[in-house]
């Protein structure tokens, strides 16, 4: 496979936290979202009191718990069966804040909820990276190109085929699951959109020496199945 070194651009980053069972006293999981949530996290970001917002529901499926983060950059949702966080533009000095606040906001479900318990979770992210130029890019994409798709353009000349690549990979007793996908960007020429999703039950963590270790691991894995060299 052909190799192609890229420079990431800035990441949205979306995890989703599934609880074994359903919260059924909202009242009491309100009063210890805004107790909990804010005083974990002020250390990482400003919370003031415009940042809390509840939404009042007779239906426990659309009870929400919502706190944003770094200015209204990022954002925790409490629901009655997940703890929602999401990030948009995260550069790479930014991580450490950003995985120190999926920790908290963890922590704030083991210890404020236990009763309610994690079943599993899920981390989307998708990420523009910028290779050198068009060429780089072509040559990557060409690799993957069907042939299918190929003889098409041969006879309708007004179609532009783009290759793209997506992978998956299954533990072998389907514990977690890894999917990536890479294909054009559809701001610049040079750019490619790379997408990655992370499904693992909270059991499997340990094995991985946590959260962190477990994206970092899955992302390199996910980066040489597709042949992508990320700079720096």
């Amino acid at each position: 496979m052909k190799t192609l070194r890229v420079t990431p651009e800035p990441e949205q980053i979306e995890l989703s936290i599934k609880l074994r069972y359903f919260i059924t006293d909202w009242p009491s999981a309100q009063r210890k979202f805004l107790a909990g949530v804010p005083q974990r996290l002020h250390e990482l970001t400003a919370i003031q009191p415009q940042d809390v917002s509840m939404s009042y529901a007779n239906s426990l499926r659309d009870a929400s718990c919502t706190c944003r983060l770094f200015g209204g950059a990022g954002s925790i949702v409490l629901n009655a069966d997940t703890l929602s966080l999401s990030f948009a533009n995260v550069t790479r000095p930014a991580y450490k804040a950003v995985f120190e606040a999926i920790r908290r906001g963890w922590e704030f479900l083991t210890s404020e909820l236990p009763e309610n318990g994690v079943s599993w979770f899920s981390l989307h992210s998708s990420q523009d990276v910028t290779a050198s130029d068009d060429a780089a890019v072509d040559t990557y994409l060409g690799q993957f190109a069907h042939e299918g798709a190929v003889a098409i353009t041969k006879h309708e000349p007004g179609i532009r085929y783009r290759p793209s690549i997506r992978v998956t990979f299954k533990e072998h007793d389907q514990h977690w699951q890894l999917q990536r996908s890479v294909e054009e960007s559809t701001t610049l020429g040079e750019r490619l959109l790379v997408t990655t999703s992370i499904y693992m039950p909270e059991s499997q963590l340990e094995g991985f020496g946590g959260l962190e270790q477990a994206v970092a691991r899955l992302h390199a894995m996910a980066d040489r199945a597709v042949g992508l060299q990320r700079a720096g």
